[in-house]
């Protein structure tokens, strides 16, 4: 699909649908039309689990965290994204670009829902570990790394040398 409006009906489809679990990754401007979705998944008894780049202030449903490298993550992929995955079964990928159009898919193959969950549990776990180890040690051990450095900072604009 194409377009932010659509993309943004459809997460809210998504989010509409889920019985038992929702994983999410959002930035900040994206968040409000999901809010209401979001609301209702949580008094339906849904567990949401979501990864928030943007402002700290975190959806009062679910358990999130804030996304700590978000002009990093920006400036990688020229935008923003938006992924949610409902009960494994269904997800949305969108990419919304900082110039042109934004698009996604939206799935229910089942190969394509586990791998964007498991994008989005890969993303949590980092997150968390980052908050125990705490950001200067994380820092400096990932900038350290000259792999981890070039795969970490390296924007869609650049061409990776061998």
């Amino acid at each position: 699909m194409s377009g932010l409006d659509a993309i943004r009906e459809n997460s809210r489809y998504i989010v509409g649908d889920a019985a038992k679990e929702i994983y999410i990754s959002v930035w900040a401007e994206d968040l409000d039309h999901l809010a209401e979705a979001l609301h209702s998944a949580h008094d339906r008894h849904v567990r949401i689990f979501g990864m928030l780049y943007g402002i700290d202030e975190v959806p009062a449903v679910g358990s999130w965290l804030v996304h700590s490298y978000q002009q990093i993550v920006t400036d990688r992929i020229g935008g923003r994204m938006l992924t949610v995955v409902a009960d494994r079964e269904e997800a949305l990928i969108a990419h919304i670009p900082g110039r042109g159009q934004a698009s996604a898919v939206r799935t229910r193959n089942p190969v394509l829902a586990l791998i964007a969950q498991e994008y989005l549990h890969h993303d949590i776990v980092l997150q968390r570990a980052q908050l125990a180890i705490g950001f200067d040690e994380w820092d400096r051990w990932w900038q350290a790394d000259p792999d981890l450095r070039s795969i970490i900072l390296t924007s869609q604009s650049e061409e990776v040398s061998p």
